[in-house]
C-alpha cells in the first residue's frame, strides 16, 4: 500500500480507535466569518470566567512511592546537557525509553485517552513497564479534555475505571492521578500536546483543524490555551518533555482557501519583488484548465479519468501582477461522469504534476509560517512552563512534501530538542527496505543531530516507531531498531505503542509478552547511562536537493538520499544528510551549518539542478586554497532542467558546474534495462583496471554517458572496454570531482523513488571507498559491511547491529590509545594506538553491547589480553628488556599476578583502578604469559 494509502486508511478507522474529536462526526459546516465572530465573543467570555478558588495553580504529587528509593528520581527535573545533546539527571547521563501508552478495546482497537482507562490494569501495566526499563507517553494530553469553551477547567463527565480511585471533580484531576501513579511506579512521563484530535471542537470545529498555522486567531487560541495546560503542570518533576508535531499537528495545503491564496501572492511579491522576475524563474507550468489530455483508464477494474495537463513554456507570460498566480492543484482520478468530481479516495500522487514549478515555492512558504509558528508556540510554552524540554516532532521524513507536514529549516527552531518519527509497522527486521536496517541513523542521526551546531536544538530524538510482526519479530525488532538512535547520541527514544509490545489483548490484558520484554530489558538496562554523543565531527556530506523534496518529484530527493546513506554507512565512515538550503560557506550563516567542517560531499541526484547559490557555495568550498587534496565532490545523475524545472541547454548551466565537472554534460543518455556492466577504467580503491561493475537498473532506466576526449575529465567506468564513460573524474584546486551518469542511490522514479537495491549489497563500497580516501578519508573503525559499530565517548561501550540477516564472526579494529578491553572478546594491539577485537559473534538482526572491564596501556609492547570470568585477565606481551604496563582494572581490589605461570607479585589499585608494572622481558625471543587475578578475600 503506497504511504498516502495508508495515510486515508487510518483517517477512516479513527471511530474504532476512539480518539477525541472524532473525523467521522456529522457537524454543522460553520463559515469563516461565523467562526470569527464566535472567537471575538468567546474572547470577552474569557475576560469574564473565573475558577472556584480550591482550583490548585499547579499540579503537584499526592501518591506514595511504591518503593522508598523512587522518590530520589523526583528530586529535580531532567534536562538537557547542551554540549553533550544527552538527558541527565542531577548531572548523570539517562538514557530513557518511552512508548505511547495504550489499553485493548473490546472489539478491538485501543483505547488512548487518559480519562477511559482502567486504572486497575493501569496499575498491573506500570508494574510491568518499570520491570522492563520502559516509560510512558499519554497520546493525548487534550485540550478538549482538560478545558471548558471559556478556557475554564473542565468537570470530569464520569469517574474512570478502577478499584479505591478518589472522586475526581475535574478531568485535569484524573491526569494528576495519572501523573502520580507513574511517579508511585518510578516511572518518568513524556506528554503530547495534541494539536488535532485533541483541539476543543467548540473553538475549533474539526473541518478547521487543518487550518490552525494559517489562521492568527485559531492559532492564538491554541497556543493559549496549551500555555494554560502547561502551566499547570510545570512542576511536575516526573514528566521530561512535552511535544509537538508527529502526524497530530496537521497543516492542510487549503487550496480551496482564499486566505491561503492571498499569503502565497504576499510571499512571491516578498521573494521574487517583481513579477517579471517570477516569470523568469517559473518558464513553464501546468495548464490545470485545459482538459484535453484527460483520458479514460481502468483502475482496480473501475472506469475513471486520468487527468493529464499540458506542460506549456511561458505559462505564466500572461500574468501581469502577482494576483494572477493562482494556488497549486493537488490531484484525484474523477469520475468519468458530468461534471468529472474528484474521487477523493484515488489520488493521483501527482504523477501527473511532476514538473509544477509553482509547489516548490508553495511548499517552501508553507515551510515558512510553520516555522514562525512554531516558534511563536515554543516561546509562550516556554514561558508558562519553564521546566520541561520541549521537543518538536516531524511528522515524516523521506517522503513527498504534499504527504505530510515537512520542515527542513530546523536550525531556527526554538525548540530543545528536534526529531523525526516513523516506523516499520507489521515488518520483522528482515522485512524493512534496505534503507531501513539504518532507519534511525539515516533519519534522526544524520539528518537532525548536525542542527546541534547551528542554533537552538540541542539534542535530537526519535518520535513514534513500531515494527515487528508475530512475537518473534518484535521480540527482535525493538532493541535492533534501537541500537542507531542509541549509539548515535539520540537524547531520549520513543515508539508506538505498549499494546504491541506488551503482546496482550481484551481478553487477557495482563497476558504479557515476556520474551520481548525482557529483551528489551536487557538491552535498556545495558545502555540506561552510557554516554554515546552525537558524533559532531562527521567530514561526509550527503547533499539533498530542497526544491526537489519540495517539489512534485520529490522520489528522485529523497529515495537517493536514503538509499546512498544505507551502502555509505557499511563503509564505518561518519556522515551528515542536510538539504542545500542548509549550508553556508563559513560559520557565519544564521541557523545553517557550517560546510568547511565536510571534506566530502555526495549529490546524489539532480534531476533538477540545485540552484545558483548552492553551486557557488559549493565551488568556493572546493577551491579553498587551504583544502587542497583533502576535499571531494561526487555527482549523481543530472537531468537538463533547472532547478524550477525550466529545459536548458549544457551551456546554460552555472558556470561552477562546468568547472567543477570538466565536462559540457552528458554526450548522450542511453536508455538500459536489466544489467549494465561497467568497466573501471583504471586500478580505484580495491578494484583493478577491467574489474566490472554491474548495475541492476529499473526499466528504460537513463544512463548518461561522457565523451571526455574534449575535456579536462578523465574515465573511471565505461561501458565496455571502448565504450563511453559512465563516471568521470576531473581535479580542480588538487579535489576530486566525480560525476556519474545514474543516481547514486539508483532511484529512478519521481514519486515514491523505488530504488533498486543492489546484490550483493556492498557492490558500491569500493568505488565510494575509492573516492573517500582521495580526500585522505579513512574509517576509524573495521568491521564486516553488515554490522554498524557505535563506540561510547568514554570508551565504556561498544555498540554492534548486525543489518543484513547473518550469523557473523566480528573483528573489530578500532583506534584506542587507552587500550580497552571488553566483555565477551580478546583485545590486541599490534600497531600502538590500534587494538583488535575478537571473538565476537552476533546473530542476524542482533545487537550486541560490549562493557568495558579493563584496559591496558604498554607504549612498544605488542600484547594480547583476554577476561577471565572472575574478573582477571590472561595476558601475553611480547617485546625486549623492561618494559612499563599500565593496567586499568577494578578500583581498590587487591590482585595477583603470575608471571609464565610463577606468582611474582601481589597489588593493589589506587582509586581509578590503576596500577604500573614493570616486567623484564629479556631478549624477547619468548611472548611473556601474564595472569592477573582478583583477590577472593
Amino acid at each position: 500500500m503506497k504511504p498516502i494509502a495508508r495515510l486515508l486508511t487510518a483517517f477512516a478507522v479513527v471511530n474504532m480507535l476512539g480518539f477525541v474529536g472524532r473525523v467521522g462526526a456529522k457537524e454543522q459546516q460553520v463559515t469563516w466569518e461565523i467562526l470569527k465572530s464566535r472567537l471575538a465573543e468567546r474572547r470577552k467570555i474569557m475576560e469574564s470566567a473565573s475558577e472556584p478558588s480550591t482550583i490548585p495553580r499547579y499540579s503537584r504529587f499526592k501518591g506514595q512511592y511504591l518503593r522508598p528509593e523512587y522518590a530520589s528520581l523526583y528530586r529535580t527535573f531532567v534536562k538537557i546537557n547542551p554540549e553533550s545533546g544527552l538527558l541527565e539527571y542531577e548531572g548523570k547521563v539517562i538514557r530513557p525509553f518511552f512508548t505511547v501508552y495504550s489499553q485493548p478495546k473490546a472489539g478491538g482497537g485501543w483505547i488512548l485517552n487518559i480519562p477511559d482507562f482502567d486504572f486497575d490494569l493501569l496499575e498491573k501495566d506500570f508494574a510491568r513497564m518499570k520491570e522492563a526499563n520502559i516509560n510512558v507517553q499519554p497520546r493525548f494530553w487534550s485540550w478538549a479534555e482538560l478545558l471548558n469553551y471559556d478556557g475554564t477547567w473542565k468537570k470530569a463527565e464520569k469517574q474512570p475505571k478502577g478499584h479505591g480511585l478518589p472522586y475526581f471533580t475535574y478531568n485535569f484531576q484524573i491526569y494528576d492521578y495519572f501523573l502520580d501513579r507513574a511517579q508511585s511506579h518510578g516511572l518518568y512521563v513524556n506528554i503530547e500536546p495534541s494539536f488535532f484530535w485533541g483541539l476543543h471542537p467548540e473553538v475549533i470545529p474539526p473541518e478547521y483543524r487543518g487550518k490552525i498555522l494559517l489562521d492568527e486567531d485559531l492559532w492564538d487560541a491554541t497556543c493559549e490555551a496549551y500555555s494554560k495546560i502547561l502551566r499547570y503542570f510545570s512542576n511536575r518533576t516526573v514528566i521530561v518533555s512535552a511535544m509537538v508535531g508527529e502526524e497530530d499537528l496537521v497543516f492542510d495545503h487549503a487550496l480551496d482557501d482564499p486566505l491561503m491564496q492571498q499569503r502565497f501572492q504576499r510571499y512571491l511579491k516578498r521573494t521574487y519583488g517583481t513579477i517579471s522576475n517570477l516569470k523568469h524563474t517559473w518558464r513553464q507550468g501546468y495548464n490545470y484548465e485545459d482538459h484535453s489530455k484527460w483520458t479514460r483508464v481502468t483502475v482496480n477494474n473501475r472506469e475513471v479519468i486520468w487527468p493529464a495537463y499540458p506542460l506549456v513554456p511561458g505559462r505564466f507570460d500572461s500574468c501581469r501582477s502577482f494576483e494572477d498566480i493562482t494556488l497549486p492543484l493537488l490531484d484525484y482520478y474523477r469520475l468519468p461522469e458530468k461534471p468529472e468530481q474528484p474521487i477523493l479516495d484515488l489520488p493521483t500522487y501527482q504523477r501527473n504534476l511532476t514538473h509544477d514549478p509553482c509547489w516548490i515555492d508553495f511548499m517552501q512558504m508553507k515551510e515558512e509560517i510553520l516555522i514562525e509558528r512554531l516558534n511563536e508556540l515554543a516561546d509562550r510554552l516556554r514561558e508558562a512552563d519553564p521546566n520541561h524540554i520541549l521537543y518538536y516532532c516531524n511528522a515524516h521524513d523521506f517522503n513527498p512534501a504534499w504527504h505530510f507536514l515537512h520542515c527542513f529549516d530546523r536550525g531556527r527552531l526554538h525548540f530543545d530538542v528536534i526529531g523525526v518519527g516513523q516506523h516499520d509497522a507489521d515488518c520483522n527486521p528482515g522485512e524493512v527496505p534496505e534503507w531501513a536496517t539504518c532507519r534511525e541513523y539515516i533519519q534522526n542521526v544524520a539528518s537532525y543531530g548536525p542542527y546541534l551546531t547551528t542554533g537552538f536544538p540541542k539534542g535530537f530524538a526519535c518520535g513514534e516507531g513500531q515494527g515487528g510482526k508475530e512475537r518473534e519479530g518484535v521480540a527482535a525488532y525493538y532493541p535492533w531498531w534501537l541500537a542507531d538512535i542509541v549509539g548515535g547520541g539520540g537524547a531520549f527514544f520513543q515508539s508506538y505503542h505498549w499494546n504491541h509490545i506488551a503482546g496482550r489483548t481484551a481478553e487477557n490484558p495482563t497476558n504479557y509478552d515476556s520474551k520481548t520484554l525482557d529483551a528489551l530489558r536487557d538491552f535498556l538496562k545495558s545502555i540506561q547511562d552510557t554516554q554515546f554523543k552525537f558524533n559532531k565531527n562527521a567530514e561526509v556530506l550527503i547533499l539533498r536537493n530542497k526544491h526537489a523534496a519540495y517539489g512534485m518529484s520529490a522520489g528522485y530527493d529523497f529515495a537517493n538520499a536514503r538509499y546512498l546513506a544505507s551502502i555509505l554507512c557499511q563503509l564505518h565512515v561518519p556522515f551528515d544528510i542536510l538539504p542545500d538550503s542548509d549550508i553556508a560557506p563559513g560559520p557565519f550563516g544564521t541557523a545553517k551549518v557550517n560546510l568547511s567542517k565536510y571534506r566530502f560531499i555526495f549529490v546524489p541526484a539532480q534531476y533538477q539542478l540545485l540552484p545558483a547559490r548552492t553551486w557557488q557555495i559549493i565551488q568556493d568550498w572546493i577551491k579553498d586554497p587551504r583544502a587542497g587534496g583533502k576535499r571531494g565532490l561526487c555527482l549523481g545523475y543530472y537531468a537538463d532542467q533547472d532547478s524550477y524545472f525550466a529545459p536548458i541547454k549544457p551551456t546554460e548551466v552555472h558556470p561552477a558546474f562546468a568547472e567543477l565537472t570538466g565536462t559540457n554534460g552528458y554526450s548522450r543518455r542511453l536508455e538500459f534495462s536489466g544489467s549494465l556492466a561497467l568497466r573501471y577504467a583504471r586500478f580505484f580503491g580495491d578494484s583493478a583496471r577491467g574489474d566490472q561493475l554491474i548495475l541492476d537498473l529499473a526499466d528504460q532506466a537513463e544512463i548518461g554517458c561522457f565523451e571526455t576526449g574534449n575535456s579536462s575529465a578523465e574515465p573511471l567506468l565505461t561501458i565496455g572496454e571502448n565504450g563511453p564513460a559512465v563516471v568521470v573524474r576531473n581535479i580542480v584546486s588538487g579535489n576530486s570531482i566525480f560525476t556519474c551518469g545514474f543516481p547514486l542511490g539508483m532511484a529512478y522514479d519521481p514519486v515514491w523513488g523505488a530504488e533498486k537495491v543492489q546484490e550483493p549489497r556492498n557492490k558500491f563500497n569500493s568505488l565510494f571507498m575509492g573516492m573517500l580516501k582521495t580526500a585522505g578519508i579513512e574509517p576509524s573503525i573495521t568491521a564486516p559491511e553488515n554490522v554498524t559499530v557505535y563506540v561510547s565517548d568514554n570508551r565504556s561501550c561498544i555498540l554492534l547491529k548486525e543489518r543484513h540477516g547473518k550469523n557473523t564472526n566480528v573483528t573489530l579494529e578500532i583506534n584506542d590509545p587507552s587500550g580497552t578491553i571488553y566483555s565477551g572478546t580478546t583485545a590486541s594491539c599490534e600497531l600502538e594506538g590500534r587494538v583488535k577485537h575478537q571473538d565476537i559473534t552476533i546473530e542476524p538482526y542482533g545487537v550486541r553491547v560490549l562493557k568495558r572491564l579493563a584496559a591496558i596501556q604498554a607504549p612498544g609492547v605488542k600484547w594480547r589480553c583476554k577476561p577471565t570470568p572472575d574478573g582477571g585477565l590472561e595476558c601475553v606481551l611480547a617485546a625486549t628488556g623492561t618494559v612499563m604496563v599500565t593496567f586499568e582494572l577494578e578500583p581498590r581490589t587487591i590482585y595477583s599476578i603470575r608471571e609464565n605461570g610463577k606468582l611474582s607479585m601481589v597489588f593493589t589499585t589506587d582509586i581509578h583502578g590503576r596500577q604500573t608494572i614493570a616486567f623484564d622481558l629479556g631478549d624477547g625471543s619468548k611472548a611473556h604469559q601474564i595472569s592477573i587475578k582478583p583477590s577472593r578475600r
